[in-house]
């Protein structure tokens, strides 16, 4: 990575900007979505409660024995569309609302560790300007059903907004799996930390190895967006990862644009880079289902790191700019 001492960047927008009308408006269709594409009678709604409760231990305390294909259970991917995608899809809409993200008709992008189509779903809902773009995604994920339940909720929010959908491509695998096309825009939420957890490799070398994985699927000009939970183990990997993918040439865009080291890297468990809103606007709905599986948030929180990569911003040309732009001495 280009080494320049701290320039502080200009003041940007703010990482998590209310949402707006149009956007709240569609995370509270959200259940009458699902209940359209996977519809519950009433001794299975009886039971979804049960069904959170257990699935949040799954996720957390037993994660250690949790399989790697757990979303195939119909019962378990019907309790994380109906809570944890609904919140995932509150935190990526607001994410998305302010990102700088930019894409054109014609463009590919990929989506790691899909799931339901959380990402593509959170972004469709958040950015109203790329809904009549053509652009083509590879969702890839080990679950075959939680990419169909995915991609029939991602229909139905584009019926209901009026929009031709983007053409979704679902590809059964894991990171790595190849594709028929590069990408412009390649993405993953919340997949590493299932990753990372009782890996024999370090972490170190896992890196090494994503970093890869993501610089295969890219164009030469292309940005990623890494989103995980805002905890200490997943602050540190994205901090590793913002290293390793300035070594690819990605600079560091979102939410912090300077080129050095990370000065919160979660070293030791110490302090990490993380993001965190009060959750008063998500859907009452959604607060209420909480509270019913004793589950209730008054806060959501993520680390993430949007990069991106110009094949004509070679690091000599781009030291000299932000130097110019800084007004400071040469200092390489």
């Amino acid at each position: 990575m280009v080494r320049l001492g701290f320039i502080r960047p200009e003041e940007g927008p703010a990482v998590f900007p209310p949402l707006t009308s149009g956007s709240g408006n569609l995370l509270e269709q959200f259940p009458s979505i699902v209940q359209e594409v996977m519809p519950l009678d009433s001794k299975k709604r009886r039971q979804l409660n049960d069904d959170i409760r257990q699935l949040s231990r799954s996720l957390t305390d037993e994660r250690n024995t949790r399989r790697v294909g757990y979303m195939n259970d119909p019962s378990v991917l019907s309790a994380y569309i109906r809570y944890y995608m609904w919140w995932n899809l509150v935190r990526l809409v607001r994410l998305f609302t302010s990102l700088p993200l930019e894409l054109e008709d014609g463009d590919f992008a990929l989506d790691l560790g899909s799931g339901p189509l959380t990402l593509p779903v959170a972004l469709w809902i958040a950015r109203p300007d790329l809904r009549d773009k053509k652009i083509s995604w590879y969702c890839v994920d080990v679950s075959q059903n939680a990419l169909s339940a995915g991609e029939e909720i991602f229909l139905h929010f584009a019926a209901r907004t009026g929009n031709t959908p983007w053409h979704i491509t679902r590809v059964k695998g894991e990171a790595g799996v190849p594709l028929h096309r590069k990408v412009r825009f390649a993405a993953s939420a919340n997949m590493f930390n299932e990753l990372f957890w009782n890996n024999p490799r370090s972490l170190e070398r896992q890196i090494q190895l994503y970093a890869g994985i993501i610089e295969n699927y890219v164009q030469p000009q292309a940005s990623v967006l890494l989103v995980e939970p805002g905890i200490p183990a997943a602050g540190r990997f994205i901090s590793l990862m913002r290293e390793a993918l300035g070594r690819l040439d990605f600079l560091p865009v979102f939410p912090c644009p300077h080129t050095e080291l990370c000065p919160l890297a979660g070293k030791n468990s110490r302090k990490w880079c993380h993001f965190v809103f009060d959750t008063a606007s998500a859907p009452a709905q959604l607060h209420k289902l909480s509270g019913d599986s004793g589950l209730s948030k008054d806060r959501a929180a993520l680390t993430f790191l949007y990069a991106a990569r110009d094949p004509d911003d070679r690091p000599e040309k781009r030291k000299r700019r932000i130097r110019e732009k800084a007004g400071t001495p040469e200092r390489f």
